[in-house]
């Protein structure tokens, strides 16, 4: 066989319907013993579907950047739309309780306080997620967790419900 080969992409019709197709050929010259070439090796193959693909998934790859562009920008806008008014009701409420802390009753204290832990916590979770709209986990390498830490907020930010429901939680 022969060291050199060439391989060309062309466009060609179906004979069938004319339909356009996309080819690949693949030359390679044959030698006799002395190094001539003797003859010739074709090959033609029907690269149409292949292309149709390649092309499909470059054209998704970029609606899919746009749309995380998009996604990251909504998320970018929620968050900050979302904290103000968080950040308002604790304000407002340590100055409540701060004004008022020798006229408020202790339980009253109690929700004033389990009140401004609870936008805080809402403060955290919106910035929590706004990082992972951010993340992009190819480039990074998963960590180990503690769960438990993970657990306590979960618990933490279902406290109301959990009281609620009089529900009893084990781990």
């Amino acid at each position: 066989l022969g060291a050199t080969v060439s391989a060309q992409e062309f466009t060609a019709r179906n004979p069938v319907d004319g339909s356009p197709l996309t080819m690949l050929t693949t030359a390679t010259p044959l030698r006799n013993q002395d190094g001539e070439i003797a003859a010739g090796l074709a090959i033609n193959l029907d690269i149409t579907e292949k292309k149709r693909i390649e092309d499909e998934l470059r054209r998704r790859t970029v609606e899919l950047v746009k749309s995380n562009a998009n996604l990251q920008q909504f998320a970018y806008t929620a968050s900050h739309d979302l904290q103000e008014p968080l950040r308002a009701v604790s304000g407002y409420l340590e100055l409540i309780r701060e004004k008022n802390q020798d006229i408020l009753d202790e339980e009253s204290r109690r929700y004033i306080e389990s009140t401004i832990k609870a936008a805080k916590r809402m403060v955290e979770t919106i910035d929590d997620l706004l990082a992972y709209s951010r993340v992009n986990t190819a480039l990074k390498p998963f960590l180990l967790t503690d769960s438990g830490v993970a657990l306590k907020k979960a618990l933490d930010n279902l406290k109301a419900a959990i009281e609620e429901a009089d529900a009893e939680i084990t781990l």
